[in-house]
Parts: structure tokens; C-alpha cells; sequence
């Protein structure tokens, strides 16, 4: 019975690693528009990845899933940020800007410019205060909401080619992801009391030019991990030479 299952599994990952491969626009490493070839292909890519594909271990792109995700207290926001169970939705609704590429025998790198129109996270949080600070602590958990408009963003891939038996996989070693601009940004906080609540939306809202200067680090490698395993995901689940063949 366990064999039957096995081989199930595997010919069912076969068959859709064949479907995908079929539904992607494939862009050859050695085309010299490589680069505008993968900006229609990435966008593709975001749309029919969607959803993910449990078969293949891909997960869903949109939203994307974060379990849990720490942000430490700075001077300008006094808490540890705790988040659980985020969701991460708008991505494959981005464009892809710019891309730059290079390609080695062992390694390659990918640059991503990025933009969206909106996105949006939700999920479980807990603040507590971590610095001493003036006024009210308005340490609390619940629920939050937070909201980009106009967003543009950069990402850094990097990564090694590695041989699993005679196949070339990609592996992504690192991953950066650098925020460019914001035109705006809303986060909403509900707890059992709501007037604390609302006043942290109003410290993180209404202060969020002088927040985001100095704690975006911290989202910024929420979102890097995120892609980071995305990416990877799909890079194990299908052989690099039929992504990008030479």
C-alpha cells in the first residue's frame, strides 16, 4: 500500500511539474534579452504559481503564509513585535519592473525591481514594551491589519547551481529585499481594549514616515524570508535547466 501511495505522489508531482513547465514562459539564459524575456515570465510566473502547488511543495504566493515573525523594539516603537498566522496577500498582482541577471557555472544572481498597487497583511499580534518609554504602554495582542499603496520594492536573489545525481537544481543562499517607496501605509490593531488599540494604530500610522526610517529592517526581512522560501521551493521542485535551459 505504501508503495502504491509513493508512486502515486510521484507521478502526480511529474505530471504537474509537466503542466506548469507548460503554462511558463521559458526564457533561455543565453538569449541576449534575457532580461526583458523574464520580466513577462516572473509576472506569469506570480499568476499561475498562485495558488501554490502542494503536489510539488510549492506553497501559495497569495497570499503568502508566515507562521511567525519577530520585530525588536527600537527607539522610535518601544515593542517587541510579535506576529503569527500572516497572511501576505497582493503578490501576484506586482510588476516586475526591471530585472538584471548573471549567470556562472556554480552560481547566479537575480535583481528584481519591483512595484504593486496595493498590498495587504493580516494576522495575530502582541506588543510589549521593550524600552522604557513616555507615556502610555500600550503593550496588547489581538488581531492587525496593515495596508501598502503604491509600493515599490527591490529584490536580491543569490544562489549556487548543485547536482542532485546528474540533475542541475538552483538553491537560493541569500535573499535581500530593500523597500524603495511607499506613497502610503495604514495599520489597524483589535484587542479587548480598544482605545489601546487604536492608540498604537495612531503611534504606527501617524508617525509611520519616521517609523519606516528606522524600523523597516525588520519588515523588510519578514518579506525576504518569505520569497527566500518561496523561491526555493520552486527551484527544488523543477530542474533549473528546464526553467532557464542554456
Amino acid at each position: 500500500m505504501y508503495r502504491f501511495v509513493l508512486l502515486f505522489v510521484l507521478v502526480a508531482s511529474v505530471h504537474d511539474q509537466a503542466d506548469i513547465l507548460g503554462q511558463l514562459q521559458i526564457c533561455k539564459r543565453s538569449d541576449p534579452e534575457l532580461n526583458d524575456c523574464l520580466k513577462s515570465s516572473i509576472k506569469g510566473a506570480l499568476k499561475i504559481l498562485a495558488s501554490g502547488v502542494p503536489s510539488l511543495k510549492i506553497p501559495s504566493i497569495d497570499p503568502i503564509e508566515v507562521e511567525r515573525w519577530t520585530i525588536h523594539a527600537t527607539d522610535a516603537l518601544p515593542y517587541a513585535q510579535n506576529y503569527a498566522n500572516l497572511t501576505l496577500a497582493g503578490y501576484s498582482d506586482i510588476e516586475i519592473e526591471d530585472v538584471y541577471t548573471n549567470f556562472g557555472d556554480e552560481y547566479f544572481s537575480i535583481h528584481l525591481m519591483c512595484s504593486a498597487p496595493k498590498l495587504l497583511a493580516q494576522g495575530d499580534y502582541e506588543y510589549y514594551l521593550d524600552k522604557q518609554a513616555k507615556g502610555e504602554d500600550l503593550s496588547s495582542k489581538g488581531k492587525t491589519e496593515w495596508k501598502y499603496d503604491d509600493h515599490k520594492f527591490f529584490v536580491k536573489l543569490d544562489g549556487d547551481l548543485i547536482k542532485r545525481g546528474d540533475v542541475e537544481y538552483a538553491e537560493i543562499t541569500r535573499t535581500d529585499l530593500s523597500m524603495v517607496r511607499l506613497h502610503s501605509f495604514e495599520m489597524t490593531f483589535k484587542t479587548e481594549n480598544q482605545q489601546i488599540g487604536d492608540k498604537l494604530g495612531e503611534l504606527v500610522t501617524g508617525d509611520s514616515r519616521k517609523l519606516a526610517s528606522i524600523n523597516v529592517g525588520g519588515y523588510e526581512n519578514l518579506y525576504a524570508s518569505a520569497f527566500h522560501r518561496i523561491a526555493n521551493a520552486v527551484f527544488a521542485a523543477i530542474p533549473f535547466d528546464k526553467l532557464l535551459p542554456k
